[in-house]
């Protein structure tokens, strides 16, 4: 495996404020499944797959280490319609919408709370993109969706990937800070039992 630069793409990742474009009010089953996609991933600076082909794995990807998601997608059919561009999507996988309500996801587009997590729009019709989880990513297990907008502004395919990963959870703690607690964890029971010593020794000689 050889290792990757960490750097950024500059369209890394776009973040919850991303906003859909096309007719958000179609309903996900009016679209056509036209598109294949496919996941790989950076892990710890190196390009991995920790899976080896078991979909019932998930890739930990590690915000904190700045672990990167690959995203490639391309035509079924293989001819790209070079006029379209492509909105891909982060979606929470079944696990983690189990129980939350504000997860449910929806067959309308607008109202689907299951794909929320928006990572990038106005890509070409085929292609890979490198996808950095930013630190307001919820730690959860997540599939990719891929969306085709076709030059009306309409969307017109769809697409989502069948592997899965899951972000780790972010500990915001510094280190001194966990070094710093473990100092005194060790040291409290030491000074408390000292100062019980020290006073019933200070009451005796009054």
């Amino acid at each position: 495996m050889v290792p990757l630069s960490r750097e950024r793409p500059e369209m890394a990742s776009w973040g919850p404020e991303l906003k859909l474009v096309g007719s958000s009010s179609r309903p996900y089953t009016s679209l056509p499944t036209n598109y294949n996609v496919q996941l790989s991933y950076i892990l710890n600076g190196v390009n991995s797959d920790p899976c080896q082909g078991n979909l019932a794995c998930l890739p930990e990807v590690s915000v904190p280490a700045g672990d990167a998601v690959i995203i490639s997608y391309a035509p079924i059919d293989g001819t790209a319609n070079t006029t379209s561009t492509i909105t891909l999507q982060a979606c929470y996988n079944a696990v983690s919408t189990q129980d939350r309500p504000w997860r449910k996801p929806n067959n309308v587009i607008s109202k689907d709370k299951q794909c929320t997590v928006k990572v990038a729009k106005g890509l070409g019709p085929q292609g890979n993109f490198t996808y950095f989880p930013n630190d307001d990513t919820s730690p959860a297990g997540y599939f990719i969706q891929v969306l085709e907008v076709c030059s009306n502004g309409q969307y017109c395919g769809k697409a989502h990937s069948v592997q899965q990963y899951t972000i780790i959870p972010i500990d915001s703690r510094p280190a001194w800070l966990m070094v710093l607690v473990g100092v005194f964890c060790c040291v409290g029971p030491f000074s408390l039992a000292a100062y019980f010593v020290g006073e019933r020794h200070f009451k005796k000689r009054q």
